[in-house]
Order: structure tokens, then C-alpha cells, then sequence
């Protein structure tokens, strides 16, 4: 038994030497120059990530990159930047949401913010379209999507090729797309906005994470449209119960909430 113990110790002591051995040598960067060389990667890898001094010829076997940037010309930030903490996020986009008069179209992969679900609600009520795309993992009892999903004037859709699936892709978007909206408008005019950014539509978002959200206007707004449609192609759309059911889900969550 002794000596067990004592090869246990032996053991656990000579592996991390032997490791910072092995880290500090040239063997580990001259390995990985040789299997870099030798990778092929996947087609699409390089137009969303990159690895520092990946190999050129590997590159070049992707082709041309498409190139997804919207120009400044045709783009304007509305107002500022927005960062979390340190800026009321929650009630600038209260703000837009209240001055939308025609149509809303919101990608969320968290909506838990019961604030913005009230405004998107009473923007439903004075007649704008609202429609939202949510990731069918985030759509739980008490997320409030629950509550949006059976609102007779909000369509809701639920994005998740697979959502049973441990590694299923995931509807990580978060903007909003206002066709209509007179937010920080000096005259008053109808625009067409987008919001976007980091941040998730959830109090911790605004209060307390690192985040950042911006306002744009032009051209940006077309693109992120576009996108919209295509992920409400792949999302399914939420069939809505009856008024029944729908007063007895608002009631438990509502119990839910006074605890």
C-alpha cells in the first residue's frame, strides 16, 4: 500500500516538470508548424474566423472572401454608442421601441426583460407588426417570450434546426430592425433603424455586463433585414393556444413573479 502511495507521489510531482519541460523546448512549435502546414481547412472557415499565423497557403485555398462590411457612406450611427454599465441602455431602447409606428422585427436570443417586453407589447397594441425570431433554447417557462408568443398582434418564431441536440446551433443574434421610427428624429420623419450590438435583451445586459449596443441608419438596415428573412425561413413559427390556456400560463408565471 505504501508504495503505491508513494508512486501516486512520484507521479504527480515529476508530470508537471515533465510538461514545462515539453512547453519550453521547441519540440510543441516546430509539431504545430508541420500539422498547420498541413491543414485544409473547411469551406467558410476563414470568412468568420482566423488563427494567428495560420499557413497563407492554406488561406489561399479558400478563394476570394466575400466581403460583409457595410461602408460608412451608406451607414450613420444614431446618436452614440451605447455601453453597459455605464449608459442607460434599457431606457434608450424603450425609447425606440415607443417611437416605432409601423413595424418591428426583433432577433433575441435571450428576452428576459420584462420592461421591453411591456413596450413591444403596448407597440403591438397601437397597431405596429412586431415580429420576433427567439432561439428555441431560450424559450422557457419564464422567459418572457412565453408571455409575447400568445399575444393575438406578435408573431413568434422558434429557431432550432435541433434543439434536443447537446451541440445544436444556436440563434445568437440580438438586433432590432424598425422600419418606421422617429427616435432622435429633429423633424420628426419616419426612418428606417437598426439596433444592434453585444448586448442580450436581459437586465444583467444592461446593469451589470460589459456591453455594447449601437443605432444605425442607411444601408446597414437593408442588410440586417435580408438576414431576418433568411433565419425566419430556417425558425418555425409558434402556433398560439387558446385564450384558456394562455390565462392559466399568465397566472402561474404571475405566482411565480410574487414569490
Amino acid at each position: 500500500m505504501k508504495h503505491r502511495v508513494l508512486r501516486c507521489v512520484i507521479i504527480v510531482a515529476v508530470i508537471p516538470l515533465f510538461c514545462n519541460h515539453l512547453l519550453s523546448s521547441r519540440l510543441p512549435r516546430t509539431f504545430l508548424k508541420k500539422a498547420a502546414a498541413n491543414i485544409i481547412p473547411t469551406q467558410g472557415f476563414g470568412r468568420t474566423h482566423f488563427i494567428h499565423k495560420f499557413p497563407i497557403q492554406a488561406m489561399q485555398q479558400l478563394g476570394p472572401i466575400r466581403n460583409f462590411s457595410t461602408s460608412t457612406k451608406d451607414s450613420q450611427v444614431i446618436g452614440k454608442p451605447l455601453f453597459s454599465p455605464d449608459d442607460n441602455v434599457r431606457l434608450e431602447l424603450r425609447s425606440l421601441i415607443e417611437n416605432e409606428r409601423k413595424e418591428i422585427k426583433m432577433a433575441a436570443y435571450i428576452l428576459n426583460d420584462e420592461a421591453i417586453a411591456d413596450e413591444l407589447i403596448k407597440a403591438s397594441n397601437r397597431g405596429v407588426k412586431i415580429e420576433i425570431i427567439a432561439d428555441g433554447t431560450m424559450v422557457g417557462r419564464f422567459s418572457e417570450i412565453s408571455r409575447l408568443k400568445e399575444h393575438p398582434g406578435i408573431v413568434v418564431y422558434e429557431y432550432g434546426p435541433n434543439k434536443k441536440a447537446f451541440s445544436s446551433p444556436l440563434m445568437h443574434n440580438k438586433f432590432i430592425i424598425c422600419l418606421d421610427n422617429t427616435f432622435k428624429s429633429q423633424d420628426k420623419k419616419g426612418r428606417s433603424l437598426l439596433w444592434t450590438g453585444s448586448c442580450n435583451f436581459t437586465g444583467k445586459a444592461y446593469q451589470t455586463n460589459e456591453e455594447n449596443s449601437v443605432i444605425f441608419k442607411g444601408d446597414a438596415v437593408n442588410n440586417y433585414r435580408k438576414q431576418f428573412e433568411k433565419i425566419r425561413q430556417r425558425a418555425e413559427k409558434h402556433k398560439k393556444d387558446n385564450a384558456k390556456k394562455t390565462r392559466k400560463k399568465n397566472a402561474s408565471r404571475q405566482r411565480y413573479k410574487n414569490k
